[in-house]
């Protein structure tokens, strides 16, 4: 995710995966709590960058529904 994790500016995803379709798969992964920062589309990857009171977080999903994280800073 050189985008998010270096923190360089980014551009939305395709058409293909909105920014509503992420942000409410993170909320339903993680919870309401998190925002969505940042997201692009890569390689049929969703790639976010989230934050929770503060925290970032840099996860992916293949599918919308199971997240990963790659990175956090805490």
């Amino acid at each position: 995710m050189p985008g998010i994790a270096s923190g360089e500016s980014i551009k939305p995803a395709s058409a293909s995966v909105s920014r509503s379709q992420v942000e409410k798969s993170i909320k339903a992964s993680f919870g309401g709590g998190f925002s969505v920062r940042d997201y692009i589309e890569s390689n049929g990857r969703a790639c976010a960058s989230i934050e929770h009171l503060g925290n970032r977080y840099a996860v992916v999903s293949a599918d919308l529904l199971d997240w990963s994280i790659v990175e956090a800073s805490l």
